[in-house]
């Protein structure tokens, strides 16, 4: 009973999802992003790539600072790691044969957002390179969210769809900044 009073919710929020995009104000937004699709989407795509790169960036930097060689035996039980694919397939290619085994770190790379609050604030987000590479990982996965999730606004003709990729974008950042805010 419980599982279907939930589809009945959720049946009945798509519904006034649909109404409220009907609503003119909304209609006019999409029509405006429906008009300038093609310019909208070269402009999130971009920040979507940037982001990408920021924190593909980071992680290498940190990967290259804080990591090290992988033994011949930490490459073999990587290879030998079945990716969380249908069918259990396996990444057995030769990424890892020659001199090039690969980089691993031995602790994870985690902070806060109070840690990085606190940088701000005494400046030594900017003096200290460790401070400064977890700034670009974090600034980097915001934008990549971000600008995916405002390309698939884009993407999306209706204008409920529309409304709702938008509202979880504006939930998102209100959520990130009330989190920064309290940290």
């Amino acid at each position: 009973m419980k599982e279907i009073l939930g589809y009945l919710g959720l049946l009945a929020v798509l519904a006034v999802l649909i109404a409220v995009g009907e609503i003119p104000a909304v209609r006019a937004a999409s029509d405006w992003i429906d008009a300038h699709r093609a310019n909208l989407l070269t402009v999130t795509l971009t920040v979507t790539a940037v982001g990408l790169a920021l924190l593909i960036w980071g992680w290498t930097v940190a990967a290259v600072r804080d990591g090290r060689s992988m033994s011949a035996e930490e490459a073999k039980e990587f290879m030998g790691r079945a990716l969380p694919l249908p069918g259990r397939q396996s990444y057995r290619s030769g990424l890892f044969r020659g001199f090039a085994r690969g980089r691993t770190t031995d602790q994870p790379i985690e902070w806060s957002f109070r840690e990085l609050k606190v940088a701000w604030r005494s400046g030594t987000w900017w003096s200290a390179a460790d401070m400064r590479r977890k700034y670009l990982i974090t600034i980097g996965g915001l934008i990549l969210i971000l600008g995916g999730f405002s390309a698939l606004l884009v993407l999306f003709q209706p204008p409920a769809a529309k409304l709702l990729i938008g509202g979880t974008v504006v939930y998102a950042v209100t959520r990130t900044m009330s989190s920064l805010r309290r940290a």
